[in-house]
């Protein structure tokens, strides 16, 4: 763990990559963990011994105190006597010794917080298949969310976990300076459906997510004759940084980096300049609480990029983080405070058009022209949609003039136009303010959506369907691709 001297800093990040599915999530993962993993293996024999040895010891330390109950049943005994006795064995049971694997990639928050207990606090998630964790955190496998353990491990407060207990008494146990570093890569929509949680954005989880919008590669990665492969060197340095790492002996005290005279003035300076942004009105102001917690964050990053530039600063009490270094962690800042920023934005709302742009080209690459709601929620595309969320998608797309309802037997009727190039498809106006257009510009369909703007389209010539009314003095907006 790394600190500064003014204010204390553990380096831990929660860092979210999204990409798609066949974009090689879990490869590129598995390179990442190789050193961990190996590392953990080597230290593999040891650590059984040593768990062998310390069970044997405890199992006669058991027989011991059975012997020494025993007595106890004696007319005679002196149970303060054998109390005292019993607990000078029972100081004798070895600990356990810690396993050397030191993340996981699934786990509940029970058994995270024993994990990181074991590991005095420092522990990490990683994981190239993310849902797991995501579904975890939203609550999907309890009574509750289960971000608090997240928040906690990332921000450095300390966590106490207080139970019932058996008949050995409650359970009171605290970890006092967590260090939780969570890196997960997951696919757009479920990255989507944490980030727009409204409980997460209130707890302050989503504010400290690092996001990571990977482009696209499938469909552009052809082989070429004869062609090499991947360099299997590529990573040595980064393998030797982190063994090195490992390998450091661990220290009472955290070793401590401090930032010197000019990088505490570079500091203060980004601060100060995301700061005078959160101001009512400001540029920020609508994201204040990611924006906000930029500056710590990338003193976060800084201190992650000095250790692994001068991994042997561990084995001091104290060591200095550069100019270069800050430089290049406030860069890594400035992307992520833009990345989230743009993201953000883009989440608002967005997870009923992301599932609305699911169903259009699930119409569009199966030609379904005709369908009922239950096999939509049976048959559609993937994940399959709910009662409720099958419901706001066939109003959002009755709403925007895609499908119309014709009977009480819940059948829909796809517009035509969703097939045709050139068509417009125009959204039916409760007022004149709500008049919105969706227009398909190409084939496979593209459906665009309406948001603002003041430029007024020609009116719509023809509807080619007839159930579906015209509408003059379309407003058009920035159009948002359904594809």
């Amino acid at each position: 763990r790394v600190g500064t001297t003014s204010r204390c800093f553990r380096p831990a990040l929660f860092i979210m990559g999204e990409a798609g599915p066949s974009e090689r999530k879990t490869p590129t993962f598995k390179a990442m963990s190789q050193p961990l993993n190996l590392w953990a293996k080597d230290q593999e024999e040891n650590y059984q011994t040593e768990l062998a040895s310390a069970k044997f010891k405890s199992s006669l330390i058991d027989s011991a105190q059975a012997k020494k109950q025993s007595e106890t049943k004696k007319a005679d005994a002196d149970l303060d006597k054998i109390a005292k006795e019993m607990l000078e064995i029972e100081n004798e049971r070895p600990s356990l010794p810690v396993s050397p694997r030191r993340y996981t990639t699934d786990a509940t928050e029970q058994r995270l917080f024993q994990m990181m207990e074991a590991h005095g606090g420092a522990y990490s998630v990683l994981t190239g298949e993310g849902r797991t964790i995501i579904n975890s955190i939203l609550g999907r496998y309890s009574d509750g969310t289960g971000e608090a353990l997240y928040l906690a491990g990332i921000s450095g407060d300390p966590i106490t976990r207080d139970r019932v207990g058996n008949q050995t008494g409650p359970e009171e146990k605290t970890i006092y300076d967590p260090c939780l570093n969570v890196c997960i890569m997951v696919q757009p929509d479920k990255a989507l459906e944490l980030i727009a949680s409204p409980a997460m954005q209130a707890s302050g989880l989503v504010s400290r997510i690092w996001r990571n919008e990977l482009p696209p590669t499938a469909g552009t990665r052809e082989e070429g004759v004869n062609e090499s492969g991947l360099n299997p060197f590529a990573l040595d340095d980064y393998n030797q940084v982190v063994t090195k790492i490992l390998d450091t002996a661990p220290r009472e005290e955290p070793h401590k980096a401090k930032l010197n005279q000019k990088v505490r003035e570079a500091r203060r300076q980004f601060h100060n300049e995301i700061e005078r942004q959160l101001c009512v009105n400001g540029a920020l102001s609508d994201v204040a609480d990611i924006a906000g917690k930029c500056c710590s964050q990338t003193v976060k990053a800084a201190l992650v990029f000095h250790i692994t530039d001068n991994p042997s600063a561990l084995n001091s009490d104290e060591s200095e983080v550069s100019m270069e270094t800050w430089i290049q962690a406030e860069a890594i800042g400035r992307f992520h405070l833009q990345e989230s920023v743009r993201l953000q934005r883009l989440a608002s709302g967005d997870i009923l058009v992301e599932k609305c742009k699911k169903v259009a080209q699930w119409l569009i690459s199966k030609n379904i022209r005709s369908f009922k709601k239950v096999e939509l929620m049976r048959s559609g595309p993937r994940p399959r949609l709910n009662k409720n969320d099958a419901k706001d998608v066939l109003a959002y797309l009755i709403d925007y003039g895609v499908v119309v309802k014709l009977n009480k037997n819940s059948t829909y009727t796809v517009n035509p136009g969703l097939f045709k190039k050139g068509s417009q498809i125009a959204r039916v106006a409760r007022t004149p303010l709500e008049i919105e257009e969706l227009k398909i510009n190409s084939h496979p369909a593209t459906l665009a959506t309406l948001a603002t703007s003041n430029e007024t389209l020609p009116p719509v010539q023809k509807c080619e369907f007839n159930d579906f009314k015209k509408v003059d003095n379309i407003q058009t907006t920035t159009l948002l691709d359904f594809m």
